[in-house]
């Protein structure tokens, strides 16, 4: 479990998620900062940064935004509930069973 306990260690871990889910997503600062209204995209860049916590319902609205959810943000679960799902899926398999997933995964990979 992350150790939250230091606020400027905190703002600048979920900054950086914000950070990668924005890019996962496909989205500039200024996507963003025009889709929550923002005055500029300097907010945007803040709240990445670490320097600055978006409120609770910002924080919402950018997990709805990146597709990932709020608790992975703040460093609990998967980024995306597929992952998090596919996880508790494997878990349920024999180690033989999750090689095989595995190799397959990476076979994939390999295609694209």
């Amino acid at each position: 479990m992350s150790d939250y306990s230091d606020r400027e260690e905190c703002r600048k871990r979920i900054g950086s998620r914000l950070r990668a889910a924005r890019e996962q997503a496909g989205l500039s600062q200024t996507d963003v900062q025009k889709t929550l209204h923002y005055k500029s995209t300097g907010t945007v860049s803040q709240h990445e940064a670490g320097i600055r916590m978006p409120p609770p319902a910002e924080l919402f609205a950018m997990s709805q935004l990146y597709d990932v959810s709020a608790d992975w943000l703040f460093g609990k679960e998967p980024p995306h509930k597929i992952q998090a799902s596919l996880i508790e899926d494997l878990g349920q398999l024999s180690l033989v069973q999750q090689q095989a997933v595995h190799a397959l995964v990476k076979s994939i990979i390999q295609t694209k």
